[in-house]
């Protein structure tokens, strides 16, 4: 990736809006590098979701999708960030003394 993809200065402008502090040289070029990193797996990682999708669109006969919808970048920001990188928190059930298998049986 060309090192002018983000601008330095705009990324140490948007820093110190929310850093008192002056910030050195090295920060700015962390930041921007890790910035232009996750933009870069992002894109990657959408276009290999986008033909996952419209292979499966295709075993169906479904017309393939041309475009990413925002709906898959929601989904790999979310993985990306994940604070827990073993489970994916999917959707959650409710509990109730029927569906607790722990607790009607006795473990020996």
């Amino acid at each position: 990736m060309d090192n002018k993809e983000i601008p330095y200065h705009t990324v140490r402008r948007i820093l110190k809006q929310y850093i008192e502090n002056d910030v050195s040289k090295n920060y700015v070029i962390y930041v921007k590098s890790f910035l232009e990193d996750t933009i870069r797996r992002i894109a990657i990682s959408s276009t290999d979701e986008l033909d996952e999708i419209n292979h499966l669109r295709d075993i169906q006969r479904i017309p393939k999708l041309r475009r990413i919808d925002s709906s898959i970048f929601i989904k790999l920001v979310e993985n990306l960030f994940n604070d827990d990188p073993v489970f994916n928190r999917g959707e959650t059930g409710r509990q109730n003394k029927d569906t607790v298998l722990s607790e009607a049986v006795e473990v020996v």
